[in-house]
């Protein structure tokens, strides 16, 4: 029995068993796993040399293979013959089936913020990729309303940052651009005698700012990277509206 085993090693009429007890039959002249169950696999998109699953579902990680040296198997020839190749779930891999669920994670990279609609007066925590270096960034869409465009149908993108007193390393995070158009809404809303809720979504009168279109609270750590909110963030942002409110409506 082989103890390690790769896609070089299989042959067309091999059944091989995966994590989750399925078994599927090898024909190499398509390239591809059929089910015995239903479905199949294309070897060269799912599976990663070593016969793991190049992805996140660990269910389907290859850990046994059947080979008849007399021709195609057949799933009614198993009983009774050996494998020649059978994965043990130990250490090594474990480590390797670990490594390709984080390479292949949604999350990875992306850390949690406080998004304001400015629509439902609401707040809720949401998971963006503050590490992004396109032109348009996964943070710089959540900040969009409904983005302000340049004459080349661009979306203009500006990041401002402000620090929120008495809430240490938590900041305000929201696209000028997109600001100056809300409030251009809201002064032809006015004019139009249809004025719609004009108070700010977050304001730090400290600062004199005032923000009305979609903004982020994000949480930095000392160098100015953007990090993972803390425990008690979204309540320190929520009595601090509430104050910043209390203090406006007076």
């Amino acid at each position: 029995m082989k103890k390690d085993f790769t896609k070089k090693d299989l042959h067309t009429g091999d059944i091989i068993e995966n994590r989750a007890g399925e078994r599927g039959v090898v024909i190499l002249e398509t390239g591809c796993i059929v089910y015995q169950a239903d479905g199949l696999d294309i070897l060269e998109e799912v599976f990663t040399e070593d016969l793991f699953v190049d992805g996140t579902d660990r269910s389907g990680d290859i850990f046994k293979v059947y080979h008849d040296t007399h021709g195609c198997l057949g799933f009614n020839k198993l009983f009774g013959l050996e494998p020649v190749f059978v994965r043990r779930n130990d250490i090594r891999t474990r480590k390797r089936a670990a490594e390709l669920s984080e390479k292949h994670d949604p999350n990875k990279g992306k850390v949690t913020t406080i998004v304001l609609e400015p629509c439902y007066r609401e707040y809720q925590e949401i998971l963006v990729d503050p590490s992004v270096r396109k032109a348009i960034g996964d943070i710089d869409l959540t900040m969009s309303e409904a983005p302000s465009m340049t004459a080349a149908g661009q979306i203009k993108i500006d990041r401002t940052f402000v620090s929120i007193p008495a809430a240490e390393n938590l900041f305000l995070l929201y696209n000028q651009y997109q600001e100056e158009r809300c409030l251009q809404i809201i002064e032809k809303r006015r004019d139009s005698g249809h004025p719609r809720d004009e108070s700010p979504v977050f304001a730090i009168p400290e600062e004199n700012i005032a923000v009305h279109s979609r903004c982020l609270i994000v949480r930095k750590d000392d160098s100015g990277k953007i990090v993972n909110l803390e425990k008690d963030d979204l309540e320190k942002a929520k009595k601090y509206i509430v104050r910043m409110k209390e203090r406006h409506n007076k």
